[in-house]
């Protein structure tokens, strides 16, 4: 990784008032480079820090920064330019830095909720507005890697709702649409803020629990499974769900491994008659 690369992903992990202060040093910077330019005086020095503040704390430390910034540039402006042909200009050109900071600063705001849209409906199911497949194995990889060098334990749950062609099948699409939709909320509404929720297609859902051994992750399903079954008979649908929990005290194994391990166990549930959770231990 190189200092550049190193320098972003520092500020993406920063506080708003970190980046604030580095803010101000580098408006600090930019005036001196500004001063010290003399008539090849450049205003996309003060843009930098504007931008900086702007990506990485949001639109307000970018106005901090951009009213920060003006009375720098005002007093290099002022110094070192020849006089205005009028007592009026010097506060013109202020009004209009001053714009054009605050401009610069909500543009790229703006710029940043788009991207951080578009990152998010790139990671999240369509339907169920939980995380997709792709994501979610993105994430497993990570705390499965976190896991190993830390020595941490890990539980993945695999999901899948009993009965649910017959939904399909007696009251149609949309309503097996809505069912999926009702399921991922109750879901996500008795998890952990910890817990990562995703549908990895049809009607399977999966659970990664960080640093959690099998009671914890028990606690958190045995909530689900109470929620859904509640929620189900007031619908009047034939489902349930049954469960596959894999802990790993060590997470030895691949993420495909450990997938592959909660799928079975879920089906170990599902023709040991359905409705059921089963746990499993894995350890080498």
């Amino acid at each position: 990784m190189n200092l550049w690369s190193a320098f972003i992903l520092w500020s993406e992990k920063q506080s708003r008032t970190v980046i604030i202060i580095l803010g101000c040093l580098m408006v600090i910077a930019a005036g001196a480079l500004d001063f010290l330019s003399g008539p090849f005086r450049s205003f996309v020095f003060y843009l930098i820090p504007v931008f900086y503040a702007t990506w990485y704390a949001r639109r307000r430390a970018g106005i901090i920064i951009s009213i920060l910034s003006v009375p720098v540039w005002f007093f290099n402006d002022t110094i070192i330019s020849p006089a205005a042909p009028h007592m009026l200009v010097p506060y013109w050109n202020l009004a209009m830095s001053s714009g054009f900071l605050l401009f610069v600063s909500f543009l790229v705001d703006r710029m940043k909720s788009i991207l951080l849209q578009e990152r998010e409906a790139a990671n999240t199911d369509y339907l169920t507005n939980v995380a997709n497949s792709r994501y979610f194995s993105e994430v497993m990889q990570k705390e499965i890697d976190r896991s190993r060098r830390y020595n941490h334990i890990l539980t993945l749950a695999y999901i899948d709702i009993d009965n649910f062609k017959e939904v399909n099948d007696r009251s149609g699409h949309s309503a097996g649409d809505a069912l999926l939709m009702t399921i991922a909320s109750r879901i996500k509404d008795n998890m952990r803020t910890v817990d990562v929720l995703a549908r990895l297609g049809g009607d399977e859902f999966a659970i990664l629990f960080p640093e959690t051994d099998a009671q914890g992750a028990k606690i958190v399903i045995d909530r689900i499974r109470q929620n859904i079954d509640k929620t189900a008979h007031g619908r009047d649908w034939p489902i349930t769900i049954s469960v596959g929990v894999v802990t790993c005290p060590k997470v030895p194994v691949s993420m495909d491994k450990l997938v592959m391990l909660a799928d079975e166990t879920m089906y170990m549930s599902k023709q040991s008659g359905k409705d059921k959770v089963t746990y499993r231990v894995y350890a080498t």
